[in-house]
């Protein structure tokens, strides 16, 4: 999730139920081939949600108002990590859940206090696919709670740190959150490798990748190429430099692209992946059947790969 997003959310809710009963109307008609028409009845996964705060979300996901119902289901910070931990008992296997302190959050953590450290590991093994995220790093975010200062060089990078190697321990995939500092990050997972040649580097999902595609075609140069994925939403990549949208997405190879929604209301879910699979078979070349074939090819591999 980014700042200036629940704004937007809250924007596009006007005329969702319409537009989302068209959608599921024509999910059920045969699809040619160049349908523009998101086939709902898929088992595509959505790379990137945080749907658990629609407050209805277990009677709109029971009512069929989630179509795509595989979720990468992320938490923010401890005080989601119980609820989105229910939720992936109750739908499981279709909720893939995400346990971590996301860089808004993280001058609230002390890196050096286990207590919390120990209570995310309880969570993350209740589920042998459970993902640690999300975390990151974030330029932009400021800490109003605390006199609005900026937390990037101080609990961010201290917390994310202390996150990733708990990945590394669990062997588990991370989704990051990076504003304003991938060339950090760049450097960051680099270092890391240096500094640990033999141990687990955890899978990494780029989720609504902002940076420059020079970031992605230089961290698909390392020698933990295999690892990174990238996803992109309509939500936050779509809005303000739609080309760098359309440039990255073509700097992605084929088999690291997923697609997410980014949101946290049920209703706009299947629009917000909709729209951004028209944008990747548009720029990939591919029909939206192909789409989203390879997309949830792509994220079966990333969220249940072995180690």
């Amino acid at each position: 999730m980014h700042q200036g997003n629940v704004n937007r959310h809250q924007s596009n809710q006007n005329g969702c139920q319409e537009r989302f009963a068209m959608i599921c109307f024509h999910s059920q008609q045969p699809t040619e081939k160049k349908s523009t028409y998101l086939p709902l009845n898929t088992k595509m996964i959505d790379a990137h949600a945080h749907l658990h705060m629609d407050k209805k979300f277990e009677a709109k996901f029971k009512a069929g108002y989630v179509p795509i119902k595989r979720i990468s289901l992320c938490s923010s910070h401890q005080g989601e990590w119980e609820e989105v931990c229910q939720l992936s008992h109750k739908f499981s296997p279709n909720i893939i859940p995400c346990f971590g302190i996301h860089p808004w959050f993280a001058h609230k953590y002390d890196p050096a206090d286990d207590e919390w450290k120990i209570l995310w590991k309880e969570y993350m093994m209740q589920f042998p696919y459970a993902l640690v995220g999300e975390i990151g790093v974030d330029k932009n975010s400021k800490a109003y709670d605390i006199g609005g200062v900026t937390t990037f060089a101080t609990h961010q990078k201290e917390i994310f740190s202390v996150q990733f190697d708990m990945a590394s321990s669990l062997e588990r995939p991370v989704s990051c959150h990076c504003v304003q500092a991938h060339g950090w990050l760049f450097e960051f997972f680099r270092d890391w490798r240096k500094r640990n040649p033999l141990s687990y580097f955890p899978r990494v999902l780029w989720h609504s990748y902002s940076g420059s595609p020079d970031v992605i075609k230089g961290v698909l140069k390392t020698k933990d190429k295999a690892k990174y994925y990238f996803s992109f939403s309509d939500a936050i990549n779509n809005h303000e430099n739609s080309n760098k949208l359309r440039e990255n997405i073509k700097a992605v190879p084929d088999d690291r692209l997923l697609v997410e929604s980014d949101w946290s209301a049920c209703i706009p879910q299947p629009l917000a992946m909709q729209a951004i699979c028209l944008i990747v078979a548009e720029v990939k070349g591919w029909t939206l059947n192909e789409t989203v074939r390879i997309t949830t090819e792509n994220s079966e591999r990333f969220f249940y790969s072995a180690p």
